[in-house]
C-alpha cells in the first residue's frame, strides 16, 4: 500500500514539475552517465547489461534536437560566424568527445567501442557538422579516434570502424579545406593522445568543468588560416623538409582497412579512398606524397597476389573463364586489385600518380619482390604463357591513360621486348601474343606508338629517292580520297568473290558505320597526344630521307613490330584461321590510329615506294597475284568459295582446318573480308581529314 503511493505521488511531481531546458536534461544524462561508468568500473559487466547504450542514444537526440537553431542563427550571422548551441556548448565545456573517445580506445566497459563509433559516426553525419569540425573540440577527438580505426583486422566492430571513417570522408569531400585538420603532427598530437590514455583511466567528475576561459567560439575561417600557417613552412617542391613530420591518419586507417579480410568492409574501404584521394589540397597531397602512404601500402598486396596465382592456371583461365573453381578467390582477388589502383590513379593528383607509377614500374620490372620478371624472361613456356596472360589482363581491365602509359613502358623496356618479340613468333605462345598486341592497339598510347612504328616512319624514308610528295593524303580532296578508297574495293577480283553484290553492299556499309564509330572514338582518346594535326606531311623529312639514307644505300626499316605484322600477311595462306583473323584485326585497327604518317604509310596506295620498302598494299597485291594463280589450277574454285565463306558464317570453320586446301580457301575469305575492311577505314580517314 505504501509502495502504491509512494509511485503515485513520484508520477505526479514528474506531471506537475516544469520540463527541464535541453542543456539541462543534457547535464543530467551526462551526470548519470558518468556515474554509472564509475559505479561498473573493474566490474567485467558488458556494456549491453547496463543503461550506458540507451543514456548514449539520449544524448545524440538532445544534440540533434538543439542543432537547427545553431544553423539558423549561423546562416543570419555576419561573416558566415557559428552561434554554438546551449548543448554544443556544454559538449565542448566539459569535453565530451574526449572522454568517449578515451573510452572507445580503451573498450572499458566491453563494447562500449561499438557504441561511441555510432554515436561520433550519426553525429558527423549531421548537416551542421562541416561547420563544428573546424573547432578544436571537435576535430581533435576525431583525429585520434581515427588513428585508432583499422589497427586490427577481423574485430567485432570493424564494420562500425569503417562507417565512422566514411562519415568523415564524406564531410570532407564537401569541404576539402576540413582535410588539413585531419592531418597528423607526430611530436604534438604524441602528447595530446598520452594525455588522453591517462585520463581514460580515471573518469571524469561531470560537474566541473575544465578550462572554462578557453576559446570557444573559433570562427571556421579563422581556424582554417591557422591550420594553413602552422603548414606554410613547407611547400609542394619539397625545398622545405619540416611537413615529413606530418602524417594523414584518416588515408592510413582508409588503407588498413582495404586489406582487412571482410569484403563488405574492403570494399567500402576501397570507394572511401579514391573518394578521399580526390582531395585537391596542396599540403595534404604533399603530405601523402612524402609519406608513400600508397606505395607502401597497395604494391606489396599486389606483388602477394601475383605470387599466389598458380603457374598451374592456364591463360585462358585467366583471360574467359569466370568460374576458377578453387581458384577462384585468387584470380578475382588480383583482378579487383588491379582495378583499385587504376581507379586510385584516375582520382588522385597527377603528383601523386606520377611517384605511384614510378613505384609500380620498378615493382614490375624488378626481380625482387615480384616474380612477374622471373616468369616473363625464364625459359617455361607455362610461366611465360602465364605472365603475358596477367599482363593482358591488366591492360584490358585499365582505363587510366598513364597507368596505360605505365604499362606499355613496361613491355617496351628491352629486355621484355625481345622476350615479346620471341613470344610472338613462337607456334605455342603468338595467339596470346597477338592478342596483348590487339588490346594495346585497341587503346594506343603515345610511348607504344612512337617507340614501335612512329621513330622508323618519321623520316619518310620509304617513298622513292626520285619523288618528292608535297600533297599527301591529309592535303587532298574528296575525289581523290574516294579513289584511294576504291583501289583497296577493286584490288580483290570479281571473280573470285564470295558473295553476292548485295551482301557485298551490305557489308560495306556496315564496315564503313564500325570504321565512323571507331575512329571517333580514338580521336577522343587520343585528343592529349599532341599528334599533328590533319594536314600536308612537312616535305622537309624527304629531303632529310635521302640525305640519310637513300645515298648510304640503307633499306627501309620499318621496325621490328611491323615487320612482325607484315611477315604473318605474307603467310596468310599457310596460317590457321583465327591468327589470320588476329592478324588481320590488328593491322585495321593500326590503320584508324589518329597520326597522319601512319596512316600514309598503311593506307595511301599512291605514294611511290622504294624498292627495298615495304607496305601494306604492296602485300595485298603480292597475295592477290598467288590467290589467282592458285584459283586458275584449282577446279570449282568459285563453288568452293562460296562453300567455305557459308560454313565460316555458321561457325563451323574448325571444320576447314584438316587439310591445306581448306586452309587455304579460309584465308581467301580473309582476304576479301580485309580489303572491303580497308577500304572503309581508307574513306573513313579521308572524310575526317576534310572536315577537320
Amino acid at each position: 500500500m505504501f509502495k502504491f503511493f509512494s509511485n503515485l505521488a513520484h508520477s505526479a511531481s514528474e506531471l506537475l514539475a516544469p520540463n527541464l531546458r535541453p542543456e539541462e536534461e543534457l547535464f543530467l544524462q551526462w551526470h548519470n552517465l558518468v556515474k554509472e561508468l564509475k559505479l561498473r568500473k573493474g566490474a567485467n559487466i558488458p556494456v549491453d547489461d547496463t543503461d550506458v547504450p540507451l543514456r548514449l542514444q539520449w544524448i545524440f537526440n538532445l544534440i540533434q534536437q538543439d542543432t537547427p537553431d545553431c544553423i539558423v542563427s549561423s546562416i543570419s550571422a555576419p561573416n558566415d560566424s557559428l552561434t554554438i548551441s546551449p548543448c554544443l556548448e556544454f559538449v565542448m565545456r566539459y569535453k565530451v568527445f574526449d572522454w568517449l573517445v578515451a573510452l572507445a580506445k580503451t573498450d572499458k566497459p566491453a563494447g562500449i567501442k561499438s557504441y561511441v563509433l555510432f554515436f561520433l559516426t550519426n553525429f558527423v553525419r549531421t548537416p551542421s557538422t562541416i561547420q563544428i569540425i573546424p573547432k578544436s573540440f571537435m576535430y581533435k577527438p576525431l583525429s585520434r579516434l581515427i588513428m585508432a580505426c583499422g589497427r586490427s583486422s577481423c574485430s567485432p566492430w570493424d564494420r562500425e570502424e569503417m562507417a565512422f571513417l566514411r562519415a568523415v570522408v564524406d564531410v570532407l569531400a564537401k569541404d576539402q579545406c576540413l582535410a588539413n585538420l585531419f592531418l597528423h603532427n607526430a611530436p604534438h598530437d604524441a602528447v595530446d593522445r598520452t594525455e588522453s590514455d591517462v585520463r581514460s583511466v580515471d573518469l571524469p567528475d561531470c560537474i566541473l568543468p575544465e578550462n572554462e576561459d578557453q576559446n570557444r567560439y573559433i570562427n571556421v575561417e579563422n581556424s582554417r588560416k591557422e591550420r594553413k600557417r602552422s603548414s606554410s613552412s613547407f611547400t609542394l617542391n619539397g625545398e622545405n623538409n619540416t611537413s615529413d613530420s606530418f602524417t594523414f591518419p584518416l588515408l592510413t586507417s582508409l588503407l588498413r582497412s582495404v586489406l582487412n579480410p571482410d569484403p563488405v568492409v574492403s570494399a567500402q574501404a576501397r570507394e572511401a579512398t579514391i573518394q578521399l584521394l580526390r582531395c585537391r589540397e596542396p599540403v595534404v597531397c604533399h603530405c601523402i606524397a612524402q609519406s608513400r602512404l600508397l606505395e607502401d601500402a597497395l604494391l606489396p598486396h599486389f606483388s602477394k597476389l601475383y605470387s599466389c596465382i598458380p603457374a598451374t592456371l592456364e591463360a585462358v583461365d585467366v583471360l574467359l573463364r569466370h568460374d576458377f573453381g578453387d581458384l577462384q578467390h585468387v584470380v578475382k582477388s588480383f583482378v579487383r586489385w588491379v582495378v583499385f589502383l587504376d581507379q586510385i590513379i584516375t582520382s588522385a593528383e597527377p603528383a601523386l600518380t606520377s611517384s605511384f607509377l614510378n613505384s609500380f614500374y620498378i615493382e614490375l620490372t624488378s626481380r625482387t619482390p615480384c616474380s612477374f620478371q622471373q616468369d616473363w624472361l625464364c625459359d617455361i613456356p607455362a610461366r611465360n604463357d602465364l605472365s603475358v596472360a596477367v599482363f593482358l589482363k591488366m591492360y584490358r581491365i585499365s582505363e587510366s591513360l598513364s597507368m596505360l602509359e605505365t604499362l606499355s613502358n613496361i613491355l617496351l623496356n628491352d629486355c621484355f621486348f625481345q622476350k615479346y618479340l620471341i613470344f610472338i613468333q613462337d607456334r605455342e605462345m603468338r595467339v596470346i601474343a597477338f592478342d596483348l598486341l590487339n588490346a594495346m592497339v585497341q587503346k594506343p598510347t603515345l610511348v607504344f606508338v612512337e617507340k614501335t612504328m612512329l621513330q622508323f616512319l618519321d623520316s619518310r624514308l620509304y617513298i622513292r629517292k626520285d619523288q618528292r610528295i608535297h600533297d599527301t593524303m591529309w592535303n587532298t580532296n574528296m575525289a581523290e580520297a574516294t579513289d584511294r578508297a576504291d583501289m583497296f574495293r577493286i584490288l580483290f577480283p570479281t571473280s573470285a568473290k564470295s558473295c553476292t553484290v548485295m551482301e557485298e553492299d551490305r557489308d560495306n556499309q556496315n564496315y564503313l558505320r564500325e570504321s565512323y564509330y571507331s575512329i571517333e572514338w580514338l580521336n577522343q582518346r587520343c585528343t592529349n597526344l599532341k599528334w599533328p594535326t590533319f594536314g600536308p606531311i612537312p616535305a622537309c623529312n624527304v629531303l632529310l630521307a635521302e640525305e640519310s639514307a637513300f645515298f648510304d644505300g640503307q633499306p627501309f626499316n620499318e621496325g621490328p613490330l611491323l615487320r612482325v605484322l607484315f611477315h604473318y600477311l605474307s603467310n596468310l595462306f599457310v596460317q590457321p584461321y583465327l591468327l589470320n583473323l588476329r592478324v588481320t584485326g590488328i593491322l585495321s585497327k593500326l590503320c584508324l590510329i589518329p597520326h597522319p604518317t601512319l596512316g600514309e604509310y598503311l593506307l595511301d596506295p599512291t605514294v611511290p615506294l622504294a624498292p627495298q620498302s615495304t607496305s601494306l598494299y604492296r602485300s595485298l597485291v603480292s597475295l592477290v597475284q598467288k590467290m589467282d594463280e592458285y584459283a586458275r589450277h584449282t577446279p570449282g574454285f568459285r563453288d568452293k568459295i562460296v562453300t567455305t565463306r557459308q560454313l565460316i558464317r555458321d561457325n563451323q570453320w574448325s571444320q576447314l582446318e584438316k587439310d591445306d586446301e581448306n586452309v587455304m580457301l579460309c584465308a581467301v575469305v580473309t582476304l576479301e573480308e580485309f580489303c572491303k575492311e580497308l577500304a572503309a577505314r581508307t574513306f573513313v580517314r579521308f572524310n575526317s581529314s576534310l572536315h577537320v
